[in-house]
């Protein structure tokens, strides 16, 4: 059977998968591809979909013939305009069963959701003015919400129960007085239930707020299956979620009323009955203008607060650990090299020590970052640098020093001895020798 909004081109036999599944735009924008899962879980492509609105008949088969797709049956999209009309006199024209995730089928219908008039909430007695503008900000909003990922379902009754949804309002459009929506059923009992009730009612909720924060204002936050017809002179279908009723001029609101409005808005006695609906009107602008700036303040903060954290992260996203046994190995022997500069001159014992503080550190805090070329990105570590930088210096005499001298027996025949000259004097005036 046609569809009405595409042209199809079956590759396969549908009836030779498990259950088949559908990717949109997988061959471009308009060009959707129609996969068919087989027993063993590979998938096949069973069909492509091409949107009438971005491609003709003669375009779509052009497509597939560069494409090298040779399809064993193409239909050219319907004629037929989806709808869904009821009354003594109305028919049913449904788009036809479309399969897509999990084989479960789908069908949408275009109906109308709401007139141009006065409605009155039969519980809350709050009433709704349906004018063209209202109606053009429904759409803006209902626009924004998809655009945001936020959908409206079609629960039955006015119920927010998961388990009462039947699938989603996915389109608005105004035409005249009227507006009309496409709605999407899921499921053959949610096809079936629309075939039965055949009837709808709006839910508006004054002021929108979805998961994230974000406020759309007055939007239709759901459509709602419905066996009460309640719009006199309408279609059944036209049911909505607040009655129409005529308007009462002779009925006032009561002082007991006014006063609650006058407490809850912080206002006094020249708040009169015709000024309450102005005055919640700059409540509910003065509120939104005060959250669009706190949700700005939010922004920015958060992107502060993740332009820190990426600074955090990439400040520590190198540092390594080094394994402690390892440490204290790599510790002993700097150790050990550093004593070893001392008989050799090159420092002294009092500069070993400040050194192996500073570059070993104790056995409760190892000098990592001094240890480890790992830690410190050099070449070698610091400390065996600093101990080679050391070690190429000359002696030199850091104060006064003893002479190590070589004390032997003289064996006759052996030549004596040669001492120093230097401990000789010394010797000699030790003894008061002149």
């Amino acid at each position: 059977m046609p569809y009405p909004t595409e042209h199809s081109a079956r590759l396969t036999n549908p009836d030779k998968y498990e259950r088949v599944r559908r990717e949109n735009d997988k061959f471009g924008p308009g060009i959707h591809a129609i996969w068919g899962v087989t027993k063993d879980g590979e998938a096949e492509l069973q069909a492509i979909r091409f949107d009438k609105t971005k491609f003709s008949v003669d375009e779509a088969k052009a497509w597939l013939k560069a494409h090298d797709k040779a399809p064993i049956l193409f239909e050219p999209a319907s004629d037929k305009e989806a709808s869904l009309l009821c009354g003594p006199d109305s028919t049913t024209m449904p788009v036809s069963h479309e399969v897509l995730e999990d084989g479960v089928p789908r069908k949408r219908f275009r109906k109308d959701l709401i007139t141009d008039g006065v409605y009155q909430h039969p519980k809350l007695g709050w009433t709704l003015d349906t004018t063209p503008e209202r109606r053009a900000r429904w759409l803006a909003a209902f626009n924004r919400m998809t655009g945001a990922g936020v959908r409206v379902p079609l629960p039955k009754g006015h119920s927010y129960d998961a388990a009462d949804n039947q699938g989603y309002l996915i389109g608005l459009e105004n035409d005249g007085t009227t507006l009309w929506g496409v709605l999407e059923f899921i499921g053959e009992e949610a096809i079936a239930l629309a075939y039965r009730t055949q009837q709808v009612s709006i839910s508006i909720n004054p002021e929108f707020v979805d998961g994230k924060g974000t406020n759309y204002g007055e939007v239709i936050e759901h459509v709602a299956l419905t066996p009460y017809p309640v719009v006199p002179g309408q279609a059944d279908f036209k049911a909505i979620a607040a009655s129409l009723v005529p308007p009462k001029g002779d009925e006032a609101m009561t002082k007991e009323q006014l006063d609650k409005f006058r407490k809850m808005l912080g206002a006094g006695e020249d708040l009169t009955e015709d000024k309450v609906l102005d005055r919640i009107a700059e409540r509910f602008t003065a509120h939104a203008t005060e959250k669009t700036a706190l949700d700005k303040k939010v922004t920015d903060l958060s992107g502060e607060v993740e332009g820190l954290k990426a600074k955090v992260a990439a400040s520590t996203k190198d540092v390594k650990t080094v394994d402690p046994e390892l440490l204290d190995e790599r510790a002993e022997t700097a150790e050990e090299k550093i004593d070893g500069l001392v008989p050799k001159g090159k420092i002294t014992p009092a500069v070993a020590a400040s050194l192996k503080a500073a570059l070993v550190g104790p056995a409760t805090g190892r000098n990592a970052f001094c240890l480890s070329r790992s830690v410190s990105g050099t070449p070698e570590s610091i400390v065996n640098a600093i101990i080679k930088a050391l070690d190429m210096n000359d002696p030199v005499k850091l104060g006064e020093q003893t002479k190590s001298q070589a004390l032997s027996r003289q064996v006759p025949g052996d030549d004596a001895p040669k001492m120093d000259k230097e401990v000789v004097e010394q010797m000699v005036g030790a003894g008061g020798s002149k």
